[in-house]
């Protein structure tokens, strides 16, 4: 086989080592802004994309989770998810932050009912205007909107907490399809809500169910343990919720109180205890299982180990789920599983995983050009000048730092080079 030159093997460690950040990619954020007719006044939603999502290739398509609450939770679930997802902890998401200037408008209108709250069951509690408009701009307006703008699959969460859990409770009881999971935060208490007095939000619920025992979905729902001062039935309420729609097996509830933060605080936990309902951190969390698959050779090739796994996930979920192609210090992506097995001189195998990364992220320099080295190191120095040809030509158009870089490799397979 083929060896590198001593400057090529150089440039291409200080390449993997240095520079895993050097893809350049366009804004991640897109502000909308929506002339609700059911509103009757201009509503804005902030579209946050995942890392890479201009990289990777256009048949992939992401699920995407709407937090209302913007100013409380976006950021938090932006930060959290972008997080989980670029370090093989769960898929690659989508967030829609949601604008809503006053949540008690959106909620529906609610008596106090089985809550526990101070009162008589007949109080109204949460008692607002907007349901109804809310409800038509999110189904008929935002959610078309979002899915003709961005690469969204049809696997949907939804977020609220307090009066917006409220309006998610809702939306899950007057339409079930409308999203496959419901986070409901400081919302003990709302689900003991009900549209009468004699009634709860669980009561609807089950109600709804009944009509679809088969139906799929998730719902979380968790409030802090000090909210239950206020409300001392709250744990009651949580465990009912879990004993009453333990009778639907294809609907997966997690119902908890949330030690050691506040009525807000808690959401940061409870997120993360949301996602795990919904993205298994057991099955989920790749970690070090590519350095298992390229050790159990025996099972087959790395590349069909990967792909049986990520066929496993995506049953699981209903969607499909990719494995993530470049993640920084971290051998659970193509890229750094690609790079191991060249170094093993298990080319063939490096080969597919090159080969994948660049049907991933046919976008990324970088993806071309590391298998160009894969190609040069097995002696088919053709391909790897036609490829490291496209990577130059991308990494123009892109002001990519690493183009000089590429410029050097292609230099040192007797290829002519334009200057920048």
């Amino acid at each position: 086989m083929c060896k590198f030159p001593p400057l090529f093997a150089l440039l291409w460690a200080a390449f993997f080592s240095c520079w895993t950040h050097a893809d350049v990619t366009p804004q991640d954020k897109i502000s909308l802004t929506i002339e609700s007719s059911h509103l009757k006044r201009t509503m804005r939603a902030d579209i946050y994309l995942p890392k890479d999502y201009h990289l990777d290739a256009d048949f992939i398509r992401y699920p995407v989770i709407y937090t209302l609450d913007a100013w409380t939770l976006a950021d938090m679930v932006v930060g959290v998810t972008r997080h989980l997802g670029t370090t093989a902890s769960m898929p690659k998401s989508i967030v829609v932050a949601v604008h809503t200037d006053d949540g008690v408008a959106i909620s529906p209108q609610l008596y106090k009912s089985q809550s526990g709250l101070p009162g008589a069951p007949e109080d109204k509690t949460f008692w607002g205007e907007d349901a109804e408009q809310f409800h038509g701009y999110l189904e008929q307006e935002l959610l078309p909107r979002v899915d003709k703008q961005v690469r969204s699959n049809n696997f949907r969460l939804l977020i609220g907490m307090s009066p917006t859990a409220a309006f998610a409770a809702d939306s899950l009881v007057r339409n079930p399809d409308l999203f496959d999971g419901h986070f409901l935060f400081a919302a003990a208490s709302v689900i003991g809500m009900g549209y009468d007095p004699k009634s709860s939000l669980i009561d609807s619920l089950i109600e709804q169910l009944a009509k679809r025992p088969e139906h799929k979905g998730y719902l979380y729902v968790a409030s802090a343990t000090t909210d239950a001062s206020e409300a001392p039935t709250q744990p009651d309420t949580l465990k009912t919720l879990t004993a009453r729609l333990a009778q639907f097996p294809h609907y997966q509830v997690r119902a908890e109180q949330v030690d050691n933060f506040g009525h807000y605080p808690m959401a940061a936990q409870a997120l993360l205890s949301a996602l795990d309902l919904v993205f298994p951190r057991q099955d989920f969390d790749i970690g070090l299982n590519f350095n298992a698959f390229r050790a159990n050779a025996e099972a087959g090739p790395m590349l069909e180990q990967i792909d049986n796994y990520y066929a496993y996930l995506s049953k699981l979920v209903g969607f499909e789920v990719w494995p993530n192609a470049d993640i920084p210090r971290n051998s659970d992506s193509l890229r750094a599983a690609a790079m191991m097995l060249r170094q093993a001189e298990r080319y063939e195998e490096a080969l597919a995983l090159g080969q994948r990364w660049v049907q991933l992220q046919p976008k990324s320099a970088k993806a071309l050009a590391a298998l160009a080295t894969t190609y040069q190191t097995t002696g088919q120095v053709d391909q790897a000048r036609r490829l490291l040809t496209k990577a130059i030509s991308l990494a123009k158009s892109n002001n990519d730092p690493l183009l000089a870089n590429y410029q050097q490799m292609a230099q040192q397979l007797g290829m002519a080079v334009d200057g920048p």
